[in-house]
């Protein structure tokens, strides 16, 4: 349970004071979205100014804030908008998985150097190193230009 608002800090100042749904959904910039649960930050290139090409492929969804096309943005992927098992996706390799009751959370790698994170009901099973589809299911995008370092 949390507060009704939370603040987080960050260098000796308040960063973002919101509600924890804000906070998660909403983070005004990458320490906060890194700092508050899970997800991993994908390279991308805003292809529309509600597209944006990953590694993941092309991701379309209402963006957080307005970006230019051609804009190299970081896009903040957590692990509920990323959908394993499907005909669609790229093909992805199961590196770690933890089962935790309901849900399992899967470590998935893109390449030689990219893993982001999957939360699947636990009903379906996937092994490590069994070779998946991956596809975002999110229609919000939570994009930060790759420049910002805060």
């Amino acid at each position: 349970m949390m507060g009704e608002r939370v603040g987080v800090m960050h260098d000796g100042h308040i960063a973002q004071w919101d509600t924890p749904l804000n906070l998660y959904h909403h983070p005004v910039n990458k320490f906060v979205g890194d700092f508050i649960g899970e997800g991993r930050f994908l390279s991308g290139r805003m292809v529309t100014q509600d597209s944006v090409d990953t590694p993941l492929g092309i991701i379309t969804g209402k963006p957080n804030r307005l970006q230019t096309p051609g804009d190299q943005v970081d896009v903040l992927l957590r692990p509920e908008h990323l959908v394993i098992g499907g005909a669609n996706g790229v093909d992805c390799e199961i590196v770690e998985r933890a089962f935790c009751g309901a849900e399992t959370l899967y470590t998935l790698r893109l390449n030689d150097s990219i893993e982001v994170l999957s939360l699947m009901p636990s009903d379906k099973d996937f092994t490590v190193g069994q070779t998946v589809k991956a596809a975002v299911n999110s229609d919000h995008l939570v994009l930060f230009l790759t420049a910002d370092t805060d």
